[in-house]
């Protein structure tokens, strides 16, 4: 079947191809949905589930799971038994049950809800400190919020977690773009080996630090990790990289997205940027209303455990499910006028970090960044305008984030 027969087939190959769809996926995600909500696809050998009912069924029933699919659905050479721990068997986003629930109670017992919560004061801190600096490092007058904000803070914060030294938290930015490509089906091969690259130069960071903490023990989440136990389970060694990995890209890549989105829609929508300055008390509801919108990871997959049926199609054992949550929280079965920015819409719930077994274990911290950055952005630019009518997104499928977005009125 050609895309030119197929509707659906030709909305997912312009999303796939055509890089200038990551300025607006939301039509072909239309499109897509409209027409086969669940679809075959003719040039990928994956299902695609572009609904909300269908993407919601994949996170929350046992026969959808985690296995391989990354490189059997997107084709992409990657050696699982030796390198890209974040991606490996070895990873709380590839294990299920038991492994999955071992794995993910042992890291709950540090990284918890209260000890994210004790850390506002800290990122709020750190977010003054960065906004500061932008009349010593660019024209308070016309600033890049990416690399003033929206890049540097989750690193820090993140960075801080897990005890990486503040000089040496500036190389990750390169590194964290390069290693998004792994989990991109648009990634061409040479994208794909510069992600190898970055990858492995990534996990020898977190290989020394671990070292350096097993000699020299402090009080940050590398250190927890290495000592955390229940009874006799305790993280071993290759799920210890994989988990600071997970933690740290996870972290770094959906905040910044999240942060650059949310100041971009509101700035685009100034009734809703009017009605958070008068009341700060929406804040909260806009980083929800972002987190939909502009769904910070556009895709994930999903392994096919055992049979399932979804609409009445028949799904066999290892089939490969790539779950188009962007598409999913647009979904007019599922939001009245999906495509309006409601910064007060009240049922927010979406599928932004998954659903189920799988929800994003940092989707706590993220929501907490977004939040203070947001606060603090209303305080000190009351005058806050774009530069670009339409600034530059990065060409990606899987994680919707922009490049720059140049501003004025930091006066």
């Amino acid at each position: 079947m050609t895309a030119r027969n197929d509707p659906a087939e030709d909305a997912l190959l312009r999303l796939f191809t055509d890089p200038s769809s990551a300025r607006d996926p939301y039509p072909l995600y239309s499109q897509l949905r409209e027409n086969a909500p669940l679809h075959r696809a003719g040039f990928l050998p994956v299902w695609v589930m572009s609904g909300y009912p269908e993407v919601d069924q994949a996170f929350r029933t046992v026969a959808f799971g985690k296995r391989d699919e990354l490189t059997r659905g997107f084709g992409h050479d990657l050696d699982d038994d030796q390198t890209y721990a974040f991606m490996s068997k070895h990873s709380i986003v590839r294990q299920n049950p038991p492994d999955h629930t071992r794995l993910k109670g042992l890291i709950s017992r540090e990284f918890t809800s209260r000890r994210v919560q004790n850390m506002r004061p800290a990122i709020e801190a750190t977010t003054e400190q960065l906004l500061d600096r932008i009349g010593d490092e660019q024209d308070p007058a016309e600033f890049d919020l990416m690399r003033a904000l929206a890049f540097p803070l989750p690193v820090r914060v993140l960075g801080d977690l897990l005890g990486i030294p503040e000089p040496d938290q500036a190389q990750f930015r390169d590194l964290t773009v390069s290693i998004t490509k792994l989990i991109d089906p648009s990634a061409t091969p040479d994208e794909v080996q510069r992600g190898k690259s970055d990858c492995l130069v990534m996990e020898r960071y977190f290989l020394d630090l671990i070292s350096e903490r097993r000699r020299r023990p402090t009080d940050d989440l590398t250190t927890a990790l290495i000592h955390v136990r229940d009874g006799e389970d305790r993280i071993t060694e290759d799920e210890l990289l994989a988990t600071i990995m997970v933690l740290f890209f996870g972290g770094v890549e959906t905040t910044t997205n999240v942060l650059g989105s949310m100041i971009l829609t509101l700035l685009q929508h100034p009734d809703q940027l009017a009605a958070v300055r008068a009341d700060r008390t929406l804040v909260p509801g806009v980083v929800e209303e972002t987190l939909r919108f502009h769904s910070p990871t556009q895709t994930t997959a999903r392994t096919v455990l055992e049979p399932a049926q979804v609409n009445g199609i028949a799904l066999a054992e290892g089939d490969v499910v790539l779950t188009m949550l962007g598409a999913a929280n647009r979904d007019p079965r599922r939001y009245p006028d999906p495509d309006r920015f409601d910064i007060t819409r009240r049922d927010t719930h979406h599928v932004a970090f998954a659903a189920g077994l799988h929800y994003c274990i940092g989707a706590a911290l993220a929501k907490l960044e977004a939040d203070v950055a947001l606060n603090a952005v209303l305080d000190r630019f009351p005058d806050l305008a774009l530069l670009d009518a339409e600034p530059d997104w990065r060409p990606n499928v899987t994680m919707r984030g922009l490049d720059t977005l140049r501003l004025t009125g930091a006066g």
